[in-house]
């Protein structure tokens, strides 16, 4: 007669009904004060529960094997309900239930160091199913993992399943390895911090970004109505309007026009995304003699362009470099003090950018505000030559531009001698 193999392996149903009969007969052991709660919070904290392998860890378990001469190291979190190996060496296993776990007892004990030479002769462990069956723990130390206010998550240990001793280097060994496992919890949990404020600004910054669009575009339709408005009235019947009330109207119309310029830059600023779409085949000398002609001409201004060969091309977002050099040409212009406004373009490339510079001979920046001007709203001078204060939008955008791009922009100047701004655009595979 045959029978179902499960009822031939008496083995495993008698290691089955030992763990049962165990965790009942020790289930009172697990400790619910106040301390063990705050303990369990604190473990929590750490967020290293059901976390997958890493080679760190690893390979702290690997040398405390090594040193200590065991065949079997652990790196155990001790839960509510259970131990959890974060990394095992010579143990397949990856938790087992806490009513059975050796580390309870090494933080229970609060010792610097828990040691069971034979756990067959000691009372507390000798029907432990752990002792009697896989892995057969016979010898155990442990070492807690204690946080800097005293609480401990679990233990660094080690498994043999024969009698011995451990010598004192071993034993200090194993302490400074446990020291090295908090390091790396320590380490962890700064980087989960970072990266959870890093969430939080990135989340509050689309919030920004969309807040400023609706309100942007909210402001620019009344605007334009307020200019239209203005351009009737002051080119009506100049009898139907007396002198007086048509300077009110000039003056509000100038100061609607600030106002929608700022509300351009804002938008244009939010809208700066790297649309590889959109990128096309720019011949420079082209480029160049394009955007010296819409540049408005001022008397005593000389601009130089410096491109090493005549049909160099480079691949990029025709109205985004547009962008990047009016802005900077026009700040070189605006804000010069010279009555003959010099300003050198130039240009080289590496295998990875294409790289500009803009100068000019305008009266310089102060270095404490080389990184304040790549602010949002932030301006070096009070007011250009002409008389009107800047918005602070032009750099940021600029800046916005290159660094979506993948590539960056610096600025070096000498006060009364000039400004260079370079930057460089990364290229992409065309």
């Amino acid at each position: 007669m045959s029978y179902p193999k499960i009822l031939l392996n008496f083995d495993f149903v008698l290691y089955l009904y030992r763990i049962v009969h165990y965790n009942h007969c020790r289930g009172n052991m697990i400790n619910n004060s106040e301390k063990e709660i705050k303990r369990v919070e604190a473990l929590e904290k750490f967020k290293i529960l059901d976390t997958s392998k890493e080679t760190d860890y690893d390979n702290i378990t690997y040398l405390a094997s090594i040193i200590c001469q065991a065949p079997i190291a652990l790196i155990s979190f001790v839960d509510k309900e259970r131990q959890w190996f974060k990394s095992t060496y010579g143990l397949s296993i990856k938790e087992t239930p806490r009513n059975y776990s050796f580390c309870t007892h090494t933080i229970s004990s609060a010792q610097e160091l828990f040691i069971i030479e034979d756990s067959r002769n000691d009372v507390r462990f000798k029907n432990n199913p752990i002792t009697t069956h896989y892995p057969e723990a016979i010898f155990y130390a442990g070492v807690p993992l204690v946080t800097h206010d005293g609480h401990i998550l679990g233990t660094i240990c080690i498994i043999d399943n024969k009698k011995r001793t451990l010598t004192e280097e071993q034993k200090t060994a194993l302490k400074m390895l446990s020291r090295n496992v908090m390091k790396l919890l320590e380490l962890r949990q700064k980087n989960l911090e970072l990266e959870a404020v890093k969430t939080h600004l990135e989340n509050r910054n689309e919030d920004l970004e969309s807040f400023a669009m609706v309100v942007t575009h909210d402001i620019k339709s009344p605007l334009t109505n307020i200019l239209l408005s203005h351009d009737l009235l002051l080119n009506s019947d100049k009898s139907s309007l007396p002198e007086e009330i048509r300077e009110l109207i000039k003056f509000s119309n100038n100061a609607a026009k600030k106002l929608k310029l700022l509300v351009d830059g804002i938008l244009g600023y939010y809208k700066n995304e790297n649309d590889a779409s959109s990128y096309k085949s720019i011949l420079l000398t082209e480029y160049f003699d394009s955007l010296n002609s819409s540049i408005q001409p001022e008397i005593g201004l000389e601009i130089n362009f410096h491109i090493n060969h005549p049909d160099k091309r480079i691949y990029f977002n025709r109205t985004k470099l547009d962008q990047i050099f009016l802005n900077l040409i026009n700040n070189s212009i605006r804000y010069n003090d010279k009555d003959e406004i010099k300003i050198e373009i130039g240009h080289h490339e590496d295998d990875n950018f294409y790289h500009f510079y803009v100068k000019d001979n305008g009266p310089g920046i102060p270095e404490k505000d080389y990184e304040s001007i790549f602010n949002l709203f932030k301006t070096a001078s009070h007011k250009d030559r002409f008389g009107v204060k800047g918005s602070g939008i032009g750099l940021p955008t600029v800046k916005k531009i290159i660094e979506n791009t993948g590539g960056s922009i610096t600025v070096d100047s000498k006060l009364g001698e000039g400004t260079s701004f370079s930057f460089s655009i990364k290229k992409i595979a065309i």
